[in-house]
């Protein structure tokens, strides 16, 4: 439902500025001009596939850790995908986009946390257990 809630407002977004005559000012100002057209070409792009798929691994290790915790299915498959979105925003920053600031960094930071708290706790549990009580 969400992704095509934000499928539709998208569309509804690009048929008001073509409507309005406005639609390659639009396509300038959205696409062409965040594009780096000599920063990037074939050889480039494809580097940074074989950059991203060289990262893959790490999001499907994510994923199992994930899935290894003991939650409710609800609840593990939630996470996986706040994860995925997370992961895979991160990636593909890190590989396909040749200019980065810090402020680019920042929607990563609340997924962080959100996918690496529960990972940890559930850590925590595991050692807790593992370690010998002390007498008291």
């Amino acid at each position: 439902m969400g992704a095509a809630k934000s499928d539709f407002d998208s569309t509804l977004v690009v048929l008001f500025f073509v409507s309005h005559r406005a639609g390659l000012q639009m396509l300038y100002c959205v696409i062409n001009h965040n594009s780096l057209p000599r920063l990037v070409n074939i050889s480039t792009m494809l580097r940074s596939a074989v950059r991203w798929l060289a990262l893959l691994p790490m999001e499907l290790f994510g994923i199992w850790v994930i899935w290894k915790l003991r939650g409710t299915l609800a609840v593990r498959s939630r996470l996986t995908r706040v994860f995925l979105a997370g992961a895979f925003y991160y990636t593909t920053l890190v590989t396909f986009w040749p200019l980065r600031e810090r402020q680019t960094y920042l929607p990563l930071f609340p997924v962080m946390a959100i996918a690496i708290v529960p990972c940890i706790l559930c850590f925590a549990a595991f050692v807790s257990k593992r370690l010998p009580r002390a007498a008291g």
